[in-house]
């Protein structure tokens, strides 16, 4: 059983700060809930995906396969210098 903790409590084997939750035993939840020291923390089942479509696509020509011109090249490298390590 998965509960939730109101306040601090502690003892052998269970250790757990208000608003954590922890999973314990049938009879310690049970015990702990009636003491109100803890509530119980029901899970929902996990939401279903929704199924899509493939989309459909089209044909896309290969990316151009450019090079930078000199201009270009020699801007590269400049900048901050290396950091040292």
């Amino acid at each position: 059983m998965k509960i939730k903790a109101l306040t601090r409590m502690a003892g052998p084997g269970l250790s757990a700060a208000p608003g954590e939750e922890i999973e314990v035993s049938e009879a310690q939840g049970a015990a702990l809930i009636a003491g109100g020291y803890a509530v119980e923390v029901r899970t929902a089942p996990p939401p279903q995906a929704a199924v899509r479509e493939p989309a459909e696509t089209e044909d896309v020509a290969a990316p151009e396969q450019a090079t930078a011109g000199p201009e270009e090249q020699s801007r590269r490298g400049r900048g901050r210098p290396p950091r040292a390590r």
